[in-house]
């Protein structure tokens, strides 16, 4: 028996109508147009301002990157620290921009099957009404990804992640988020809802910058490293008596994270600098030496693993001439840090004696 295939193509802000017309039936397809794609590289947040400004809001990708803290983390260095590491979970972010939210918790005890047919369920309930969702590994490895589209037919996700949907929507799986469990677990969806409140901004601008500068010097006795502590040891790794392999995930991964971050945060003290007018000077400073920071993080990024090469590009083995340039380029990297931090600790005294 052929089943007539019903497709629905979903604007944000369209009539509900939009909406309705689809039969929810084996073969239905509902996608949502004009979804952003992913301006920074990063694995939390982006997915935020990319749904919130769907839905009329009007942030820059640098300044949802600064008030969250990203822009300014370096954590590590491991795949997993962009996403452990944070300042606030993607939850607290919804919050702190005035949104309610709902998610779907995940417990070890639950079966998994019933649990997924659960989330699908809720998430395809948000598309129809034309909400995107953020669905942990739908599209990336172990990020948060926005879904903006489904298939019945072909049991598909559309969306976007940090380097997937790049120009066309990236499509997998639509049960892949629980083959994060053998990564990160599950982790399930996260829903925004209503506009309650608006975003106190300038409380969250200088909330940023304070915890900048507290990370920076932060320490942490379990893996992975923070702020200076995190260059150090990743400088070492690359320091010893022996000459190391680079990993992709530790090293390449990471630095484009970070490197991507970083530009953020250059044009998130851009954007803030003619509200303080009096830490303009430092402002101005840090961005200097957060510009240098992102480069050098660039250049390692492509130094390691050139972009013409398959990855994970590096040698088999690590050479000396490779380790001390990696750990010359890292500690260059960490000195412009120190420095961008210095900064912010002045902008900051000055905002509180004369704002």
């Amino acid at each position: 028996m052929k089943i007539n295939r019903r497709e629905a193509i979903v604007w944000l802000g369209a009539t509900a109508a939009t909406c309705s017309t689809a039969a929810h039936a084996e073969g239905e397809r509902v996608i949502i147009q004009g979804v952003d794609k992913y301006r920074v590289m990063e694995p939390m947040y982006e997915a935020i301002r990319v749904i919130v400004n769907k839905r009329g809001d009007n942030y820059t990708p640098a300044y949802i990157q600064g008030i969250s803290g990203a822009a300014f983390r370096v954590a590590g260095p491991c795949p997993c620290a962009p996403i452990c590491a944070g300042a606030m979970s993607v939850e607290e972010l919804v919050k702190l921009l005035g949104y309610e939210y709902d998610t779907i918790p995940w417990k070890k005890e639950m079966d998994t099957q019933k649990w997924l047919s659960e989330a699908l369920r809720k998430i395809k309930s948000e598309l129809r009404a034309g909400r995107p969702a953020i669905v942990f590994h739908a599209f990336t490895n172990a990020e948060w990804d926005v879904v903006c589209g489904f298939d019945e037919g072909t049991k598909k996700f559309y969306g976007r992640g940090s380097y997937a949907g790049m120009k066309d929507y990236a499509v997998e799986d639509e049960g892949r988020t629980v083959t994060s469990m053998d990564i990160c677990g599950i982790i399930g969806p996260t829903f925004i809802r209503a506009k309650t409140s608006s975003l106190d901004a300038r409380k969250a601008e200088v909330d940023a910058l304070k915890e900048a500068v507290r990370f920076a010097w932060s320490t942490n006795r379990d893996y992975p490293y923070y702020g200076l502590q995190c260059y150090d040891r990743w400088i070492a790794t690359f320091a010893g008596n022996e000459p190391r392999r680079p990993d992709f995930g530790c090293d390449g991964y990471t630095s484009g994270i970070y490197g991507s971050c970083r530009h953020a945060a250059v044009d998130f003290l851009n954007e803030i600098k003619p509200r303080y007018p009096s830490a303009a000077i430092h402002i101005e400073g840090a961005a200097a030496r957060f510009t240098t920071e992102a480069r050098l993080l660039r250049e390692l990024r492509v130094t390691l693993f050139p972009p013409d090469k398959p990855k994970p590009g590096a040698p088999e083995h690590g050479s000396r001439a490779q380790s001390d340039l990696a750990a010359g380029m890292l500690a260059d990297a960490r000195y412009e840090y120190l420095a961008g931090m210095n900064e912010l600790e002045k902008a900051l005294r000055s905002i509180s004696v004369y704002a």
